[in-house]
């Protein structure tokens, strides 16, 4: 399959029948992501907490011309001490045949727009420290706050939650 050149894709806001689509998606970050085992989630959950009455979470998706699903960018709002209303970007893929053809900057382009429609003012991510997209995500204008504010990242999984609700 060869790549696709700049007019090539649409970007639009996911609909509740591209949850399994995003979800195939998902999976395939998982693996270039080195954690092939690590998605928990269905197609069904993705669609009840993404397109019901209270979304957890927004999604867009790039379409090719063919209409199939190539990348998506999904996010939800978050609250932060310090600046008030962010959004937190959790994924951004495009499958390997389509990149460094803009797919990925549109999506980042929609995120941002949805972030300054609704006077938000950052836009929080995660990347790993081996991941080539960094330099994208620099290109762009995004600062690395782990080097300039020297934050590290940290989770309570599930185990961990049982846990502590035991204590």
């Amino acid at each position: 399959m060869s790549g696709c050149g700049n007019n090539d894709f649409i970007v639009r806001k996911a609909k509740k029948e591209d949850a399994s689509k995003i979800l195939e998606l998902i999976k395939e970050l998982a693996v270039f992501e080195k954690c092939p085992d690590s998605v928990k989630i269905s197609a069904k959950q993705l669609e009840e907490d993404g397109f019901g009455e209270a979304p957890a979470y927004g999604c867009f998706v790039a379409e090719n011309l063919s209409g199939n699903i190539i990348g998506f960018a999904l996010y939800f709002p978050r609250y932060s001490t310090w600046y008030g209303k962010t959004l937190f970007l959790e994924d951004l893929y495009i499958k390997a045949d389509y990149r460094k053809n803009g797919i990925g900057k549109q999506l980042v382009k929609e995120i941002a727009k949805v972030a300054k429609e609704k006077s938000l003012r950052r836009i929080d991510f995660n990347v790993l420290k081996w991941n080539p997209a960094k330099q994208f995500y620099k290109k762009l204008g995004a600062v690395n706050a782990s080097e300039n504010e020297d934050f590290e990242i940290y989770h309570f999984y599930e185990d961990a939650i049982k846990s502590l609700v035991q204590i």
